[in-house]
């Protein structure tokens, strides 16, 4: 996968996607707090892929943005089809493609009418930004082979800094006269709510899956006042793995929760 250079790219967006690109997956300064959560993210992502997915299987990434995990995904032989909302971001993620299996379709995450199921579907930061995620949830069973699996990143509701984001309601949420809303770069911003544990494991299974694994990503305590910047990079990434698993303490201190469920 390739960064596109300035010259390739013609509009505010494509230049913001780079940016953020150059934040993330690309990150100038790999010590940023935000790239060392973002590394651990995707890795976690990948390697799930890779545990649970045949090889050359296929896989759905919807609210794909730039399509980072998908065209890593396609360049390790999956089968990839990645939908985006807006044409800008999937311009650009062509321009990151150097091969691999990998198609693109420009649609609401909402209104998606595909024939084909797949062997996964990956639905990373996604749910906080659909008016109805239960509606998006049973989609995404019908679109999976028996035995397929969905995997899921959304934000912590438990975290203090999330607190100033209303907690999903099921009767308030799942109601049809809401307009619906499509997700582009992500962002606070256009975050509809912010699910607590109990919330998104009632909404995966009432939709008809069954969870597989659950964790909780990103601790908070590996950038207070700036102190992973005083810690080699491989300690400061696995500082932030190790305080994601503490019990009582990650519930509380994690931006980001995770989860696989199955399609019985």
């Amino acid at each position: 996968m390739r960064l596109p250079s300035d010259e390739e790219l013609h509009t505010a967006r494509a230049r913001l996607l780079r940016q953020w690109d150059l934040r993330e997956y690309s990150a100038v300064d790999a010590g940023y707090y935000w790239s060392i959560h973002y590394r651990h993210r995707l890795e976690t992502i990948l390697q799930t892929v890779s545990d649970l997915v045949p090889a050359g299987g296929s896989l759905l990434d919807i609210g794909c943005a730039q399509a980072t995990a998908s065209i890593l995904l396609a360049e390790r032989g999956f089968k990839v089809t990645a939908v985006e909302a807006n044409l800008e971001s999937i311009k650009y993620a062509k321009l990151r493609v150097e091969f691999g299996k990998i198609s693109f379709i420009c649609a609401d995450a909402t209104r998606l009418s595909l024939r084909e199921h797949f062997d996964a579907i990956l639905l990373g930061e996604v749910l906080e930004h659909v008016p109805r995620p239960g509606t998006l949830m049973r989609s995404c069973r019908d679109m999976l082979h028996r035995g397929g699996v969905v995997i899921i990143t959304t934000p912590n509701g438990l975290s203090p800094h999330n607190w100033v984001l209303p907690s999903y309601d099921f009767k308030k949420m799942e109601t049809p006269d809401r307009e619906n809303l499509t997700s582009g770069l992500g962002g606070r911003e256009t975050h509809l709510f912010c699910m607590r544990p109990s919330q998104l494991r009632n909404l995966v299974r009432s939709s008809g899956l069954v969870i597989e694994r659950y964790g909780l990503l990103n601790s908070y305590l590996i950038n207070p006042l700036g102190l992973h910047r005083l810690l080699p990079l491989p300690v400061a990434e696995r500082l932030n793995r190790w305080f994601s698993q503490l019990p009582l303490l990650a519930p509380l201190t994690t931006m980001t929760q995770f989860l696989v469920a199955r399609k019985p």
